[in-house]
Parts: C-alpha cells; structure tokens; sequence
C-alpha cells in the first residue's frame, strides 16, 4: 500500500469517497479562473468567498489531483492539476 492510503475497505469505496469530494470541491468552485485554490467558502451561497488565496492550498490539492488522476485514468483531474500549477508558476513564483 502507499504510504499514508488506508487500506482496510475494498479499494473502490475510497475511490467512491474521493470522487464525491472532488466533485463538491468543483461545484463549489474553489479554483479560480487562474487556476489557484482559495480555502474559503461563502457559508450562505457554500461557493468560493474569493478571498486571499494561500501558497498552501496550492500544495495540498496538486498531490491529491495527481494520484487520484492516475489511479481513476479521468484526464480531468490531470487537467486540474496542470491549471494549478500554471497559476502557481504565474501568480505566485518569482520571475514566473
């Protein structure tokens, strides 16, 4: 087993958990048009409060696109991945 992935349940009801929560943290809009996360959610509307964005949002979300992208072969995931990091190397590293 990889390091840190909790194996006791049958492999696919942790893959049924993760895609449920990519597909709520997607609904609710959390990575802006530049491909950055932001950690804030509006409690009355539960969409992007469009606040500060952090350096490690960034860094929490990109490893967990990236796994789940390969074990589930959705390029979509992948794809989200690949704007983060865009964004990052845009918005939030020196000399882009």
């Amino acid at each position: 087993a990889e390091k840190g992935v909790i194996t006791s349940h049958d492999p696919s009801y942790y893959r049924i958990l993760v895609e449920r929560e990519l597909e709520w943290i997607l609904q609710s809009h959390l990575q802006s048009p530049s491909g950055l996360w932001n950690d804030a959610i509006d409690m009355d509307t539960c969409l992007n409060s469009k606040d500060v964005t952090f350096t490690y949002n960034q860094g929490v979300i990109l490893p967990a696109l990236a796994t789940v992208a390969n074990r589930t072969n959705n390029q979509t995931y992948m794809d989200l991945a690949y704007r983060t990091v865009d964004g990052v190397m845009s918005l939030m590293s020196y000399n882009g």
